[in-house]
């Protein structure tokens, strides 16, 4: 027979099993949309998102693919915990390295006629 305080304390272990469960499967299911991740290839104006991992640091870089003399491209970015904005001469790139808990991070290219390159690694950093 069992008491009501070991039934009691079933239930919380059934509840602490289950919670951990979904949240394994949440983590998982982020981890292999940011594996998937293609790099996207930007034109002025348009505007894109990509997955990001729920654990650890996600790595996402950005790249002018103009030829040498032709236009700067600027950009900028958001999620959920954070935004910014950046600028790149033809060639150049730049990465940068955070923690955007599983939140989606958006990118928009604001130059007039430069194209922009967003890229990440595969895994986290």
């Amino acid at each position: 027979m069992i008491t009501k305080t070991k039934s009691g304390r079933a239930r919380r272990l059934l509840a602490v099993a289950s919670l951990s469960a979904a949240l394994m499967a949440a983590a998982a299911g982020t981890a292999l949309a940011s594996t998937q991740a293609t790099g996207l290839h930007l034109s002025p104006g348009e505007s894109q998102d990509m997955p990001t991992w729920f654990f650890g640091r996600t790595q996402v870089c950005f790249g002018n693919p103009e030829p040498v003399g032709g236009p700067d491209v600027s950009y900028i970015w958001w999620s959920s915990t954070s935004n910014g904005s950046g600028s790149l001469h033809p060639g150049e790139q730049s990465c940068m390295v955070r923690s955007f808990v599983g939140f989606r991070i958006g990118t928009q290219d604001i130059s007039l006629d430069a194209h922009l390159d967003v890229w990440e690694p595969v895994g986290p950093a």
